[in-house]
C-alpha cells in the first residue's frame, strides 16, 4: 500500500485475501492475519468500495516512535 501511495479512500487499492503459493509445501499463508493486524491497529483502513489504504497519520506516529526508541538505546 505504501509503494502504491494508497493513503486515502481516493487512492485505495484492491488487496487479495490470499497470496499465491506456488510451492504449497510447508508454508503457511500469513497474509490474511497480517492484514487483520493492520486493520485492528488502524494502520490500514478498508474503504466502502472494498479497497484498502494506509492511515498515514498512524504510520508516521509508529515510525516516529520506532525512531525515538532507536535513538534512546545505549550503543555498545
Amino acid at each position: 500500500m505504501e509503494e502504491a501511495k494508497a493513503f486515502s479512500a481516493a487512492t485505495a487499492i484492491y488487496l487479495s485475501d490470499t497470496r499465491a503459493n506456488f510451492f504449497k509445501v510447508g508454508t503457511h499463508n500469513l497474509y490474511p492475519k497480517t492484514l487483520n493486524v493492520l486493520l485492528a491497529d488502524e494502520l490500514a483502513v478498508k474503504a466502502h468500495n472494498g479497497k484498502y489504504y494506509l492511515n498515514k497519520d498512524k504510520l508516521a506516529a509508529i515510525q516516529n516512535k520506532i525512531n525515538s526508541q532507536e535513538k534512546n538505546q545505549i550503543k555498545y
